[in-house]
């Protein structure tokens, strides 16, 4: 993975992990650690942002870093939540791309909010789906 640099400063590439409990196991989202400069692993429900790992995590961050996740779910359970944590990242002017949705949020100050795209998007993804009702049943 190619590193970035901004001025003199390396632009760090970080991958943040969680697993809601401490009996599950982080191997599965470990597979590609390679070309990270910094993991961030934690074993907590995602309940709320109450976690010591994402905190170190957002305190770590620069401007110009990218920050990984294997999925929403990962960093957080909730869209309130989800939205909070992307826009202290973009306020800071990191990078943000989830893996497996394939979506980039990468600093887009000329366009509408990250928050405004992923609002939407996270009511889809993390939200748990409704019973389907069958019709004429």
């Amino acid at each position: 993975m190619k590193l970035l640099y901004k001025g003199e400063t390396k632009m760090a590439v970080i991958k943040y992990i969680r697993v809601s409990t401490q009996e599950q196991n982080t191997a599965r989202q470990e597979q590609d650690l390679e070309g990270f400069d910094k993991v961030f692993i934690e074993k907590a429900s995602g309940k709320n942002t109450n976690r010591p790992q994402l905190q170190a995590m957002l305190d770590y961050v620069r401007e110009g870093d990218t920050v990984k996740v294997e999925s929403y779910s990962r960093i957080a359970r909730n869209t309130h939540d989800l939205l909070a944590i992307v826009e202290k990242l973009e306020n800071k002017g990191v990078h943000f791309i989830s893996q497996k949705e394939q979506i980039c949020e990468c600093q887009r100050k000329s366009e509408p909010s990250a928050n405004q795209y992923l609002s939407h998007l996270c009511e889809r993804i993390l939200e748990p789906p409704t019973p389907k009702v069958t019709a004429n049943t």
